[in-house]
């Protein structure tokens, strides 16, 4: 849903109760509380000095403004629940830019303000998101390790935009849900575990190539992609490019898929140096298999205990020395399936996402809900080729010790 679709009544919330708003532009060099209303008047930089943000505030960027987080200094927003912080850039986008401080954001309910960390000077992590919502604005962090956890972020509606557009190596990004952009994420590093990836979905006669083309676009060294949901057309769920990206990457227990549009790669190498990447207990629904473009040997170092459904083929130019397609760590104890209705309880549940930008901004609708209900959908249907057929290195992950397909272990 477009921002300016729903501003009018969000505006409601996000402008307070007709308090009298306090200006703030210029440079903040001792320790500050801000609460109640907070216009952002023109640039402010925070340098060597502790802001505090209370729940309930609301901050207000008056024109397009940026709150710079300098060397020494940290960003603290204390939001509830109950009292979200609420931030909007009514005029134009706007941004919280932390440079070489740190910041620390939670609960906070954030209309067109991306979030972006780089040039480190503290100890990380320097960036920390908790339960946060981004509508229309990006978030990223270069060069220092972030920890993001349960928020929602939808990317800027427009061309050449992503919902999250780095996180390095020894990030911790769980439980959260990235949508849209012509990416929903770029250079994904460290533990990425349990998300739901969605992309832009195309419009009626749109064409493919105008809307999302990765779900994630690179990902970084040594990277563990696990318990991921990908949702939706695209060239590529996961693209590894370069040769530097993904060497030793552990992709395990995801659930691929891409609905049949686009090319649909679940996998797809271009440029690469070997890298070694694992594929395990993955389950790809409605999509071309896994694509290595330079036939390059041992770029994928492993890929088994899969399960394909309506694939047209599991590899495609992939090169394993002394291994062919069906050996023992190369697809042997992979499954293929026809139908995905006989895989998951509900397959077609939640493209587009199943809530308004005004719902989760509000929080009238919630991460931890709509994860609820995408797991639940996802899930194992009764006696559904992915129970138990995971491998059995994977054994201790499971309450049962017998590890499923999938993103999603069955419940007992």
């Amino acid at each position: 849903m477009a921002l300016h679709t729903i501003l009018p009544s969000a505006l409601i919330l996000l402008l307070g109760a007709g308090l009298m708003a306090t200006d703030k532009s210029g440079t903040v060099s001792r320790p500050e509380t801000w609460s109640g209303e907070i216009n952002i008047a023109g640039d402010v930089t925070i340098d060597r000095a502790e802001v505090v943000v209370s729940p309930g505030t609301v901050i207000t960027f008056a024109g397009k403004g940026k709150i710079t987080v300098k060397t020494g200094a940290f960003l603290r927003c204390q939001g509830t629940e109950k009292q979200p912080i609420r931030w909007t850039a009514p005029a134009e986008p706007a941004a919280v830019s932390v440079s070489g401080g740190r910041a620390s954001l939670s609960f906070c309910r954030m209309a067109q303000v991306s979030v972006h960390a780089s040039y480190p000077q503290a100890a990380p992590p320097i960036l920390t998101l908790e339960d946060c919502v981004l509508i229309e604005g990006e978030l990223g962090c270069w060069g220092q390790a972030a920890v993001v956890r349960r928020c929602y972020v939808s990317a800027p509606k427009k061309k050449g935009s992503y919902a999250v557009v780095e996180m390095p190596p020894e990030s911790q990004v769980s439980d959260n849900i990235f949508e849209g952009g012509s990416w929903v994420s770029k250079s994904m590093g460290g533990a990425i575990t349990g998300n739901v990836f969605i992309s832009q979905v195309v419009p009626a006669g749109g064409n493919v190539n105008d809307c999302t083309h990765e779900h994630i676009c690179g990902i970084h060294p040594k990277a563990r992609i696990e318990r991921n949901i990908f949702i939706g057309n695209s060239y590529a769920a996961i693209m590894s490019i370069g040769a530097a990206n993904g060497d030793g990457a552990l992709i395990r227990n995801n659930t691929i898929d891409m609905r049949g549009k686009g090319s649909g790669y679940t996998a797809h190498l271009t440029k690469p140096k070997p890298q070694g990447i694992v594929l395990r207990n993955n389950l790809f629904l409605r999509c071309q298999g896994i694509n290595d473009e330079e036939k390059t040997p041992d770029a994928i170092a492993f890929s088994d205990y899969n399960l394909f459904v309506a694939a047209k083929s599991r590899h495609q130019g992939v090169v394993m020395t002394g291994r062919k397609l069906g050996d023992e760590g190369a697809e042997k104890h992979s499954l293929d399936v026809a139908d995905s209705a006989s895989v998951c309880v509900d397959p077609d549940f939640g493209y587009p996402l199943p809530y308004s930008s005004e719902q989760m901004l509000s929080g009238a609708a919630t991460v931890t809900e709509a994860l609820q209900r995408y797991h639940a959908a996802y899930a194992p249907k009764p006696g559904s080729p992915l129970i138990d057929a995971g491998s059995p290195e994977d054994a201790a992950d499971a309450a049962d010790g017998r590890c499923d397909i999938g993103a999603v272990e069955r419940v007992q």
